[in-house]
C-alpha cells in the first residue's frame, strides 16, 4: 500500500487517501444513464412544473385566484409576457400566406 505525499502535518499524512494496485483498474462498469424525465413520461420537466402549478392554482379559493391574478396583472414584467401570449395565440388563428407574397409585398415597400 502506497501512501500519496502531501505538504502539510503529520495529521493531514495520516488523513491522506491510500492507494493499491487493485484501486488503479482500467476497466470500470459503466452505469447506464438515466432516461431524462421527458422519456418516462412524455412531458418535459418545465411542462410537468406548469401543469403542477396549474392544479395548485385551480385548487385555490376564488378570492385567493383573484389576488394571485391581480398581483400577476401589476408586476410590468408579467403584464408584458401575458400580454405577448394573447398577441401570439390570437395571431396564431389569423391565415397564413405565401412568402413569396409576403417577400414581393416588401420589394414594393422598399421600391417606393
Amino acid at each position: 500500500m502506497v501512501t500519496k505525499k502531501r505538504k502539510g502535518t503529520a495529521k493531514v499524512a495520516e488523513a491522506a487517501p491510500t492507494y493499491t494496485a487493485r484501486s488503479r483498474r482500467t476497466t470500470t462498469k459503466t452505469k447506464k444513464a438515466a432516461r431524462p424525465y421527458s422519456a418516462r413520461s412524455g412531458k418535459t420537466m418545465t411542462g410537468a412544473l406548469g401543469e403542477a402549478l396549474w392544479k395548485m392554482f385551480q385548487s385555490l379559493p376564488d378570492e385567493d385566484q383573484s389576488a394571485f391574478a391581480q398581483k400577476m396583472m401589476n408586476d410590468p414584467e408579467w403584464y408584458e409576457d401575458i400580454y405577448d401570449t394573447i398577441a401570439m395565440i390570437q395571431a396564431s388563428k389569423e391565415p397564413g400566406r405565401p412568402f413569396e407574397e409576403f417577400e414581393a409585398e416588401l420589394d414594393a415597400e422598399r421600391a417606393s
